[in-house]
Formats: C-alpha cells, sequence, structure tokens
C-alpha cells in the first residue's frame, strides 16, 4: 500500500520535485497546501485520506509550527514530518508533538526512509 501525504510547501520547485520523484517510491500525493492556513483546511478535509504530512516551515499566512500546532491540537495522532534548515526549531517541532524533523535541504530516497520508518 502507498504511503498517502498531504505536502505542505510554498515552494513551486520542490513541489514539482516532489510530484515527479515521490510516486516512484509508492507515495501517493493526495494533495498540496502551499500555506500554514490552507494545510489545516486540507489536513480537516483529508484527515482519513493521508497518512502522514510534510511540512515546511517558512511559509505565508502560518509557519510551519503554527500549522502543526492547529493539526496536532485537531488531531493528536497526525504524523507530521517536518523540514526545514531553520534547525533552531527543531526542538519546539518536536515538544508539539511532530514526529520526525528533517534538515533541509534532504534526500527524496532518505525522506521516504523515514516515512518508512514511522509507517512501516
Amino acid at each position: 500500500m502507498p504511503y498517502r501525504l498531504l505536502i505542505v510547501e510554498d515552494e513551486r520547485e520542490l513541489i514539482e520535485v516532489y510530484k515527479i520523484a515521490l510516486p516512484r517510491y509508492d507515495v501517493k500525493i493526495v494533495d498540496i497546501a502551499m500555506d500554514g492556513m490552507e494545510a489545516i483546511e486540507k489536513y480537516r478535509t483529508l484527515k482519513n485520506e493521508i497518512d502522514l504530512v510534510l511540512m515546511d516551515h517558512r511559509m505565508p499566512i502560518l509557519s510551519g509550527l503554527e500549522a502543526s500546532r492547529e493539526i496536532l491540537n485537531f488531531d493528536p495522532g497526525a504524523v507530521i514530518v517536518f523540514g526545514s534548515a531553520d534547525v533552531q526549531i527543531r526542538g519546539e517541532a518536536k515538544q508539539i508533538g511532530v514526529k520526525l524533523f528533517k534538515k533541509k535541504p534532504f534526500g527524496i530516497k532518505e525522506l521516504v526512509s523515514c516515512f518508512q520508518a514511522l509507517l512501516g
């Protein structure tokens, strides 16, 4: 069964990379949100259709931390993989319940390995 993913990312180029590369590793991109507010709305709508969220940090409207906090308040069992070059926020991300923090940049194979470790 493929991993079902909600991508939260505002960089269009990175989204295109994910769209091309992740399906090769049996990862189904269910939807994409380009800001934190959209991420919350899409998560609430798609909760039963996704296995995990790949969350960016610096985005318009709400940051990845703010969006993650709201998603985890709504669904404490949400599996969020947080990706950011801003390693100073790793502790805060983990404290609010993010399952895994990945320092950007990271490779697609490395990312999929993380999904496998989290979801089996």
